[in-house]
């Protein structure tokens, strides 16, 4: 019979003792935001109207939503990206 080969990662196919902290990080982070998430769609449901919850309603909530929810997400993938690289280098 015939074994299937294992695919080539590469040098980064294993995870150095130093990138686990980013990595822990990174994983703690997303699961405080997606709890978040699960939260305003809870509180969404409960007061009949998703787009009147989240829709923001004055021009500075607008704003701050286009700086708020890049920053979020850039926050969630910046540890994530940093654990997935060789120790000693930026991520980026």
């Amino acid at each position: 019979m015939h074994r299937a080969r294992r695919p080539d990662l590469g040098h980064n196919a294993r995870m150095d003792v130093a990138q686990v902290p980013a990595l822990v990080t990174g994983v703690n982070i997303c699961a405080y935001w997606t709890s978040v998430g699960y939260m305003v769609v809870r509180v969404g449901r409960k007061s009949r109207g998703m787009a009147r919850l989240l829709a923001p309603s004055q021009p500075r909530e607008r704003i701050m939503v286009l700086v708020w929810v890049p920053l979020v997400i850039g926050w969630m993938l910046l540890p994530l990206v940093a654990a997935g690289q060789p120790p000693g280098t930026v991520a980026g």
